[in-house]
C-alpha cells in the first residue's frame, strides 16, 4: 500500500498513543476552543481519506458525540480513535470506495511517496480511459483534481475522482 495509506491506516490503529492524538485534536480545532465541531470533524476525516457527504458526516458525529452537544471533545474523540469498530460508524459505501481508492493509488504510486506525481498520474489516466472509464483529458483532471495546485495528486483528491464515478 502506498504510504500515504499505510500511514493512516497505522494512525487510526486503536494503538495511536494518546499524545498523538492530541496532536491531531489540536490541529484540526482550528478556533481553539477545546473542541472539534462538525466542519473541523469532516477537515480530519478529509484528511484522512474519508470524504463525508453532510449525511455521512451527521451518523459519524452522532457516533463520536457520547454527550450529545453536537460537538467533539477530546476524550470523544480519543475513546473513539481506540475502538477497535470505530469504523462501523463510517457508511459502509464510504468505507469501500476508500479501501479500492486505495488499493488502486497504490498500484501507481511506484515511488511510494504517497502522492501521484505527473507521469504516475498519466499512467492511471491511460489506463481509465482504455477501460472507458473516463472521457476527459489528463490535463482536464488535474486541474479539476489538484485542490492544492502543487502538480500532483494526493490521496484525498485520489478518493474523490473515485467515489462516485466508477468501481475500481
Amino acid at each position: 500500500m502506498a504510504t500515504a495509506t499505510a500511514n493512516t491506516d497505522a494512525l487510526l490503529s486503536e494503538h495511536t498513543p494518546v499524545l498523538v492524538i492530541r496532536s491531531i485534536f489540536n490541529k484540526y480545532d482550528t478556533d481553539h476552543n477545546n473542541v472539534l465541531d462538525p466542519l473541523e470533524l469532516r477537515k480530519l476525516f478529509y484528511d484522512l481519506g474519508f470524504l463525508l457527504n453532510p449525511t455521512e458526516l451527521a451518523h459519524v458525529v452522532e457516533a463520536v458525540d457520547k454527550n450529545h452537544n453536537h460537538v467533539i471533545e477530546f476524550d470523544e474523540l480519543a475513546a473513539w480513535w481506540h475502538r477497535a469498530d470505530k469504523y462501523k460508524a463510517i457508511p459502509a459505501d464510504v468505507l469501500r470506495a476508500r479501501k479500492q481508492a486505495a488499493t488502486y493509488f497504490a498500484k501507481y504510486d511506484t515511488n511510494q511517496n504517497g502522492v501521484l506525481e505527473l507521469a504516475e498520474f498519466r499512467k492511471v489516466w491511460a489506463d481509465l480511459l482504455a477501460a472507458s472509464a473516463v472521457s476527459e483529458t489528463v490535463e482536464e483532471a488535474i486541474h479539476k483534481l489538484d485542490k492544492n495546485n502543487d502538480g500532483m495528486i494526493q490521496f484525498t483528491e485520489f478518493v474523490e475522482l473515485t467515489k462516485n464515478r466508477f468501481q475500481l
